[in-house]
């Protein structure tokens, strides 16, 4: 399932990538509660904290049915920017490498990357 997510081969599977204020907010409008209420930085401990953790949610649609399965990610600091130029230097490589031998990049993705 989640190969099909990341290569967005089937309409029935998505991911999503939220912090904890996306998931406090999308439980407070299921609730029905205003999205102010009880939502302010100040009004929990460890609001910093809880704020820089992300979570990968993989979600499966049928039918009739949604079906979530989250997925809390560990904070691993900021991030080098070097080594974040780097990667996108090599990605870009790989994605034009992948597209001069005919493999299957949609043209979407690689302009986004372009870009």
């Amino acid at each position: 399932m989640l190969n099909a997510a990341i290569t967005r081969s089937s309409e029935s599977v998505s991911l999503d990538l939220l912090t904890y204020a996306d998931l406090e907010a999308l439980r407070n409008h299921k609730l029905g509660h205003s999205s102010r209420q009880g939502s302010s930085p100040g009004a929990k401990p460890g609001w910093t904290q809880l704020n820089s953790k992300r979570y990968l949610i993989l979600t499966y649609n049928v039918e009739f049915d949604r079906i979530h399965y989250p997925l809390a990610l560990t904070y691993a600091g900021k991030p080098d920017p070097a080594v974040l130029q780097e990667t996108i230097r090599r990605l870009r490589s790989e994605l034009e490498k992948q597209s001069q031998k005919g493999g299957k990049v949609k043209h979407s993705d690689l302009q986004r990357l372009q870009d």
